[in-house]
């Protein structure tokens, strides 16, 4: 009976020597973070705080300004210094269910001025949940007024699970050592489960000494190392650990005895088998048994995970910095937070000021608005990003990028950070623009063929009538005596017929059909030419230069249509001066140009890349914006008050008619150039040609007037007469091909070139067919380049007069004819 007694009081000295045990280890972990300042209470706290890695908090009422430390930053799952914190960042990452009863302890420490201390769960940005600790003091103004909140906060997590498991352990003990005092077998049994739990345990369990000898180890311990439970007690467990962790391992044991606990502390271990193993502690140091309790997990598979990680990431880097694009990172709310060194090489911009918000620095102005706006809404919207963009380079200069983001989402679909590039390009946006110039020369080129196409054909039926008008007035000049009264007025008449002529030839000129008689100019010499006519045709305060370039090779060209274009041209200069005094200048050269250059040339569609003589006009006057420039060559458009809008329109289609082009260059006050670029085409300039026609030449002999138009047949056949020619006419092409063809004796054919039924290029080989020799001139309101495309080399050909025709035009082309 004695001896159960002293059994049972054994039993019982055990237990509260558990329970002092556990009631010194729980209230070591649950009061040294907030235990004040003073003596050797702090030099305890502060050891207390290193080891714990205390998180630092200050929140300013009045500005509402939040400061963290790197480590509270860690505790809320963030990069240390990766944002201004605030108040709300704090909320946020609380624990919904544990959000509410945080700020109203804030709330509540605030209204009655006492210290501040909250428990509470953050689920971080990962989504791991951790228990931290909160203890604060709130600072008053001289009006009492709360302005001030700080303190430090901890991460509780393990010392709260360690605690629970003691609290729950200490209570379980208890309440197993109370309901079994009176069995001291049932509490041996205890006991012995303690011991089976200790042994089965799938975690390392070990009691170690002061000296850091292991007192005793679980199998566990035994089976992960690979040593027996006598191999490890026999020496200090230091030797076991890896060389390069002894030291901190040493320094762990140290804190651990003046703290009471390790939270968590990671080190190497060599196994018998010299692996090496990777092992988190948690223990409790137990100052009265004078012996540390320790738990210890294997986490290797973790490490090497990491590692992985590690090397993925060092992977990414190299990926990154070996790619031409700018590789941009940033966190879920976009700030950014790494580049590579391309952004460097390009932007001329530190990677430090390239982080957080500095990465808006290098956009263009223009487009820096709009960027932070797709941005914001793709952050907000968990969308792509993604959007072309001017970056200015380190010299200043600005080219297009290609900006493109996707986030990297977690599990639950959050985002966990954007993963983004900048690519360059510059050339895509250059060729884009050349292709919209091209098409927009194309659908300007198009426009001005149709309406070339329309002002042709008008052109051509006021030819016919106009003949009729001119031929007759010219055939009663001829006939009347030169002091009639009726002369002035036939002459007046004549006039008009050849100003409504000019007017033709201009459509004809716009649509690029006008009448050219090609030959070699000398640009130099037509200028010179032209000066006094030039001068007096300007207004009196413009200034008229001359710069010409000397030996400037010739052109094939209508020296007519060429002066036409340079008085079109100078009479526009002069206008843009208007009333002030200014500056016109004529240039001449010879230059290589580019298709780059010619590309946005008005005139051909395409002007081949090659050598061009080019004649410039500036002036110093009013210039041109970008729409009056779009519409300057549109026929019937005028910026003057009176004017019928031809001008430009015709120098545009003589320009088109000689393969040339036209360049423009105005801005607004800034004067307007135009050169005009004519093909070199390479041959030598012929020697004028003796012209001393005779006036006496009188024809004979019948001509073949063929025209489907009543009035020309009626006055052509007058005016052929009078030439002294027999006339036969034929209003069609088969009545030409009937006449040749039944033997009448004919010189010549004047041949009518757009007729219905048959066309007079189709009639003419018909009339060839039947007679090879016969001389045929072929006659039209369009040009002689355009009529002679239509008759390969021109072969057969006697001549050609276009429409309308006076006698001694006709006179002159007729000799021409019948001589060659």
């Amino acid at each position: 009976m004695a001896q159960d007694h002293s059994q049972q009081q054994k039993i019982r000295d055990e237990i509260r020597s558990l329970r002092e045990r556990l009631a010194a280890a729980e209230a070591a972990l649950t009061t040294a973070p907030s235990q004040g300042a003073g003596g050797g209470d702090e030099n305890r706290l502060l050891l207390a705080l290193d080891a714990a890695h205390l998180g630092m908090w200050d929140w300013h009422l009045p500005s509402g300004r939040v400061t963290w430390n790197k480590e509270h930053f860690r505790m809320m799952g963030y990069e240390p210094d990766s944002f201004v914190p605030t108040y709300r960042h704090w909320t946020d990452r609380i624990h919904p269910e544990d959000r509410a009863a945080a700020e109203a302890e804030i709330q509540a420490a605030l209204a009655r001025g006492a210290e501040y201390h909250a428990e509470f769960r953050v689920l971080q940005p990962d989504g791991v949940e951790r228990t931290l600790e909160a203890l604060g003091r709130v600072e008053h103004d001289a009006s009492g007024a709360p302005v001030r909140l700080y303190g430090v906060v901890s991460d509780i997590t393990e010392r709260k699970q360690m605690v629970d498991e003691l609290r729950s352990a200490k209570e379980n003990l208890e309440q197993r050592v109370a309901d079994r005092t009176a069995n001291w077998e049932q509490a041996a049994k205890e006991r012995e489960q303690f011991y089976r739990f200790f042994q089965t345990s799938a975690d390392i369990m070990a009691i170690a000494d002061p000296n850091g000898a292991f007192l005793q180890t679980n199998p566990a311990c035994t089976d992960l190392l690979g040593y027996s439970p006598e191999e490890l007690v026999s020496r200090p467990f230091i030797a076991f650990v890896h060389p390069d962790d002894q030291q901190p391992t040493l320094d762990e044991m140290a804190r651990q005895q003046k703290l009471g606990y390790t939270l968590k502390f990671d080190n190497r271990y060599v196994c018998k088998d010299r692996t090496i193993r990777w092992i988190s502690w948690r223990a409790v140091y137990d100052a009265e048994e004078n012996c540390t309790y320790a738990t210890g997990r294997d986490i290797s598979l973790q490490r090497q995970q990491e590692e992985a990680l590690r090397k993925s990431e060092r992977d990414f880097r190299l990926l990154a910095e070996a790619m031409p694009q700018i590789v941009w990172v940033t966190d879920p709310a976009g700030r950014n937070t790494y580049f590579n060194q391309q952004w460097v090489d390009y932007t001329g911009i530190p990677l430090e000021e390239g982080y957080g918000d500095g990465w808006i620095k290098p956009f263009h102005p223009e487009d820096r608005q709009r960027a932070w706006d797709a941005w914001q809404a793709a952050t907000k919207q968990e969308g792509r990003y993604s959007l072309e963009v001017r970056l200015r380079r380190w010299d200043g200069a600005y080219k297009w990028w290609l900006v493109r983001g996707v986030p990297v989402l977690d599990e639950q679909g959050g985002i966990l950070k954007w993963f983004g590039t900048c690519t360059d390009i510059e050339e895509v946006k250059k060729a884009e623009q050349e292709r919209l110039a091209l098409e927009q020369q194309m659908q300007q080129t198009q426009k001005l063929e149709s309406l070339g196409i329309l002002a042709g054909g008008i052109a051509h039926d006021f030819n016919n009538i106009l003949m009729a008008i001119m031929g007759n007035a010219s055939l009663a000049l001829m006939k009347m005596d030169p002091d009639s009264p009726l002369a002035s007025n036939l002459q007046q008449i004549e006039q008009a017929s050849e100003r409504a002529a000019d007017l033709a030839r201009q459509m004809l000129a716009y649509s690029g059909k006008g009448k050219f008689l090609v030959e070699s100019v000398d640009l130099n010499a037509l200028v010179r030419e032209m000066l006094h006519m030039l001068k007096v045709s300007i207004s009196r305060n413009a200034v008229l230069r001359l710069e010409l370039s000397e030996r400037l090779p010739w052109v094939e060209a209508d020296s007519t249509q060429m002066r036409q274009v340079i008085m079109n041209l100078v009479l526009n200069a002069s206008e843009a001066l208007a009333e002030e005094t200014g500056i016109i200048t004529i240039r001449s050269g010879y230059r290589h140009c580019s298709h780059d250059e010619l590309k946005d040339a008005w005139g051909e569609r395409t002007l081949a890349e090659g050598a061009y003589v080019y004649l410039e006009v500036s002036d110093t006057g009013c210039g041109m914006d970008q729409a009056t420039l779009a519409r300057i060559f549109d026929p019937f458009f005028t910026t003057k008050f009176l004017g019928r809008g031809l001008g430009m329109a015709a120098v545009q289609g003589i320009v088109r008619g000689h393969k040339g082009g036209i360049k423009i260059s105005s801005e607004p006050g800034q004067g307007s150039t135009f050169r005009l670029l004519l093909p070199v085409q390479g041959k030598v300039p012929p020697e004028y040609a003796n012209q001393a026609a005779s006036d006496q030449w009188h024809g004979a002999g019948t001509i073949l007037l063929v025209d489907d138009e009543e009035l020309v047949l009626g006055v052509g056949s007058e005016m052929l007469r009078e030439l002294g020619f027999s006339v036969v006419t034929a209003d069609s092409g088969k009545k030409a091909v009937e006449i040749v063809g039944s033997g009448r004796d004919i010189s010549l054919v004047i041949l009518d070139l757009s007729m219905p039924e048959m066309s007079g290029d189709v009639c003419f080989q018909e009339l060839r067919k039947t007679r090879p020799d016969l001389r045929v001139m072929i006659s039209s309101g369009y040009s002689e380049q355009e009529v002679v495309q239509r008759f390969p080399e021109g072969r057969g050909l006697a001549g050609f007069i276009q429409k309308p025709y006076k006698v001694s035009v006709l006179k002159d082309a007729l000799r021409k004819a019948m001589e060659s």
